[in-house]
Parts: structure tokens; sequence; C-alpha cells
């Protein structure tokens, strides 16, 4: 409608990246009208198509089956706390960084 949401959307998703190294962002774009703009950030997934979108959607799903598997075994209820875990086991390569999803 012009008023300015995929451009937010967008603009909110590369402070993100720029801010927080920590970060993965799933970006799901059926316009193509930002992903374009997003190119070269090696924590930026992004999908314009629909067979895409389902892909990279499993793909999230997976990641947080797998995060679920994976707190559990250390009793963490959070990703912080997990991640204070590894750490203290000195399994630093374990850590876990935050993901957005954006539809």
């Amino acid at each position: 409608s012009g008023s300015g949401k995929s451009s937010f959307i967008k603009t909110m998703a590369v402070t993100l990246l720029k801010n927080n190294d920590d970060l993965t962002v799933y970006f799901v774009d059926l316009k193509g009208s930002e992903a374009p703009n997003l190119i070269g950030y090696d924590r930026l997934f992004t999908a314009t198509e629909e067979q895409e979108a389902y892909k990279l959607i499993n793909t999230v799903k997976d990641v947080i089956d797998k995060r679920r598997k994976q707190f559990t075994a250390l009793r963490a209820k959070d990703l912080e706390s997990y991640n204070n875990s590894v750490i203290r086991l000195g399994r630093v390569t374990d850590i876990l960084p935050r993901i957005l999803l954006i539809i």
C-alpha cells in the first residue's frame, strides 16, 4: 500500500545484523522487493519464491528442534543460559547465535 512496511523491515534487519554479531536472520520476501537489497550479509538467508520459503521455514524449524534437544541436555531454559553453560564447559565452539525469522 506504499506506507513503507517493506522498507521498515529491511532497515530493521540490516540494523539488527550490523549491531548483533551473534544474530542469524532468515527473511522470507515473497514480493522480492527487499531481499535483493540485503546481499552481502553472511548471516542472512533469504527466500523470494514460495518453494524457497517452505525450505527456509523448515530449516528454522529444524534449528529450533535441534536447539530444544541441546537445551534439554544442559538443562538450559533459554539461549543465554545454554551459551553460558557451554562456555563454562569449555565448549565455546558450541555457542549458538540468536535467530530471527521475518515473514
